[in-house]
């Protein structure tokens, strides 16, 4: 009787086990990170950078055709003249075109305007536009406003701007004049259905018979009655509302910083802003990144120049000098090899200077 209890204890054991190494198999099968997981998303990226590859053919193929004709091959020839069975351009921004979006076998890939291909998605990528407007004058007591309005969105295209009048601009920019003070709301509405909506309000326009100005008749009361009207002022850390005819000041408040572009070193890239995001025209240029000495290149006339680690430009000249800290060149009569660059001066190219 003892010994049957221990077999079946022993057996009991074994089922557990073998449930334990079934349940760890599964897993690593079909987890996050498991065996299947793991071979669909290497085939799915697989099929991706196939499409890309033939898409880059093509490119290649129409490109070699305008070069061999001595002409460039524009984005705007691209969307014209692709060929591809089952390929669509869905996208265009910018004018001339900067970027194209064109979808390939149920995928979205975006071309640029050095014919760069990238993956975007499936073509159901959704993504809410973001609108921009700028106002052509903040003085208070103008007749009109004239008001320009930019829609963008990262990946895809924007098919229309909805005005505040209702009226449609099917485009991603707009022009809107407004006569009278109060809220004024733009839509913008991308290809794919995403709708965003932005509110300016308008406080500036000149407003009939409302300035009026008196003292009181009682000497010495020095009474003040004034109906205001308001404009926008700002300083480096706050904007507000201020009259113009007694400076009474109204709804102070800090900036709404962002800050935009690349903080580099780099002469060809603009530098960075920050710009408040409440519309009240601050905005303020910020110092470029500070460039980095590379090792020094050899030069000619007994000097040598740093450039910048990051950006290749040339930081600074340096005179030559020798390991001992001796000056090179044609004043010091001195030869040699730099210890800085190592350019090794035989002899002097020098001019003999005599006094006159």
């Amino acid at each position: 009787m003892k010994q049957r209890g221990i077999t079946l204890i022993a057996l009991v054991v074994t089922i557990v086990i073998l449930l334990i190494l079934a349940g760890v198999s599964i897993s690593m099968l079909s987890g996050q990170e498991g065996l299947i997981t793991t071979a669909r998303k290497s085939a799915k990226e697989t099929i991706i950078q196939s499409e890309k590859e033939s898409i880059e053919l093509e490119l290649l193929n129409l490109s070699t055709e305008k070069f061999a004709k001595g002409e460039s091959c524009t984005l705007d020839y691209i969307s014209e003249n692709i060929t591809i069975d089952g390929i669509e351009v869905v996208g265009k921004k910018g004018d001339p075109l900067a970027k194209l979006y064109i979808t390939y076998k149920g995928n979205m890939f975006k071309i640029n305007q050095a014919l760069e291909v990238s993956y975007v998605g499936n073509i159901n990528i959704k993504e809410e536009p973001v609108i921009e407007i700028v106002r052509d004058s903040t003085i208070t007591g103008v007749e009109q406003v004239k008001l320009s309005v930019k829609a963008t969105v990262e990946e895809g295209e924007i098919s229309e701007i909805v005005m505040p009048d209702g009226k449609i601009k099917y485009d991603d920019e707009a022009n809107y004049t407004v006569t009278e003070n109060g809220e004024y709301t733009f839509k913008a509405v991308t290809a794919n259905g995403q709708e965003e909506s932005k509110t300016i309000k308008i406080e500036t326009i000149k407003v009939k018979g409302a300035i009026e100005i008196g003292t009181s008749s009682e000497q010495g009361s020095g009474q003040i009655q004034c109906s205001h009207v308001y404009e926008t002022k700002y300083n480096d850390s706050q904007h507000w509302k201020q009259c113009i005819f007694c400076a009474n000041k109204i709804d102070e408040k800090n900036h709404n910083i962002v800050t935009e572009g690349e903080y580099t070193c780099s002469t060809s890239v603009p530098a960075q802003r920050e710009r408040c995001q409440d519309g009240c025209g601050y905005s303020k240029t910020l110092p470029k990144k500070s460039h980095t000495k590379d090792v020094a290149t050899k030069a000619n006339s007994y000097t040598h120049r740093y450039n910048c680690k990051e950006c290749s430009v040339m930081v600074s000249d340096e005179t030559c000098k020798d390991k001992d800290g001796n000056v090179l060149g044609c004043r010091t009569g001195k030869t040699g090899v730099c210890a800085t660059c190592g350019n090794n001066y035989t002899n002097a190219r020098c001019i003999e200077i005599r006094d006159r």
